[in-house]
């Protein structure tokens, strides 16, 4: 906790749905994929092959989505959506709403799941998350399950745990689950933005120590879903086809637009981009989530 910087030892990421768009609502800023509402909001960020946002995705279109469930709402809170064409299984992870073992069927969200060719890991109930992947073909109004496990990694024992995600089921102040991991107050836990704002759906910061998979928080703080225009991005990389009269380059793969307004940190200014350039990006996402605005460039010269 004390040094700059620190070094990772591994960092993965995992997508919530993979799969066909049942429809799509520009002016709400709602799409159903898999069965599963998804919300787009000002943070969402679209993948270069969906160049003009929410408006681009097509119905029938297979796509990616990460995000967050939002259990008070019953949706998806939408970071990132991206095209998945030709995947060989469709996926999607969430709490159960449903479950008929006679008939080896459970819901999540609005879809059904036919589990009976590889059944349930012990202990599933309603409410339980789980992650699942399915055949890319249907049987009548269910999709067939080819994998079914807990969709929640349970946390290692450790002194400094930081988590950031959504309140998933809410029993009181004193116990409640972020994206599924039970967490547990006492009287000397922190709340810096008080606790009213703690309930279910509730995006929020928790840090403290884990013990046999709970987490005892020290502090609970409100996290910030931003607001259009103003949640600032931060980006860091290599320049790459620098188009000085478009006033645009790519940074990771990602479109970067800069402009007269755009602040140049240190000495550099616009004149000192080029191709090949390390820089660090800091701006809001375009309004269709496709690219960076830029509000300030530092280039390392």
């Amino acid at each position: 906790a004390s040094a700059p910087t620190a070094t990772a030892l591994a960092v993965r990421y995992r997508s919530e749905i993979v799969g066909p768009v049942d429809s799509v609502d520009v002016v709400t800023g709602l799409l159903t994929v898999l069965g599963q509402t998804v919300k787009v909001g000002p943070l969402t960020v679209f993948d270069a092959g969906l160049a003009g946002g929410l408006a681009a995705v097509q119905v029938g279109e297979v796509v990616e989505v990460f995000g967050q469930f939002d259990a008070f709402a019953h949706r998806y809170t939408a970071t990132r959506i991206q095209p998945k064409p030709g995947a060989e299984v469709f996926k999607l992870r969430g709490p159960v709403t449903s479950l008929k073992t006679s008939a080896k069927r459970l819901v999540i969200g609005g879809q059904s799941i036919d589990y009976s060719a590889v059944g349930l890991p012990d202990g599933v109930t309603l409410g339980k998350t789980l992650r699942v992947q399915l055949n890319t073909a249907k049987l009548g109004t269910a999709w067939i399950a080819v994998t079914v496990e807990f969709g929640v990694t349970a946390l290692p024992d450790r002194g400094n745990v930081e988590v950031e995600g959504r309140v998933t089921a809410f029993t009181s102040i004193a116990a409640f689950e972020v994206d599924g991991i039970p967490v547990e107050t006492t009287a000397d836990t922190l709340f810096p933005d008080g606790q009213t704002g703690v309930v279910l759906g509730a995006h929020v910061e928790v840090k403290g120590s884990s013990t046999d998979g709970k987490l005892t928080a020290a502090r609970v703080s409100l996290a910030d879903d931003g607001a259009p225009g103003t949640e600032p991005f931060e980006i860091s990389g290599t320049i790459s086809l620098l188009d000085p009269v478009a006033k645009t380059f790519v940074l990771r793969g990602f479109s970067v637009r800069y402009s007269d307004t755009t602040r140049f940190d240190g000495s550099s200014n616009a004149s000192s981009l080029r191709d090949g350039r390390k820089v660090e990006v800091k701006g809001a996402l375009s309004s269709d989530g496709t690219a960076l605005e830029a509000s300030s460039i530092h280039v390392e010269l």
